[in-house]
C-alpha cells in the first residue's frame, strides 16, 4: 500500500516517501531546507506539504465578532 500525497503529510510519512530516516527529515526542518513545505499545526505538529503550490489546509482563523 503506497502513501497518499493528496493531503499533507507526517514526518514519519514524508520520510519513508523518501526513504530517508526520520532525523533526517527533522533536521531538514530544523535547519530550514524545507521552510516552504512545513506547516505547523496549533498543537505544534508539523504536516509537510508534498506540492510547495498548494495553500495551506488549516482553516482560517476568525477575528471579528462572534456570531453568537
Amino acid at each position: 500500500m503506497g502513501i497518499s500525497t493528496d493531503k499533507p503529510l507526517t514526518i514519519a510519512q514524508y520520510a519513508a516517501l523518501l526513504g530517508v530516516h526520520r532525523g533526517t527529515v527533522e533536521r531538514w526542518i530544523q535547519t530550514g531546507k524545507m521552510a516552504e513545505l512545513v506547516i505547523r499545526l496549533p498543537s505544534g505538529r508539523v504536516r509537510i506539504k508534498t506540492n510547495p503550490d498548494e495553500p495551506e489546509t488549516s482553516p482560517p482563523i476568525r477575528t471579528g465578532p462572534s456570531p453568537f
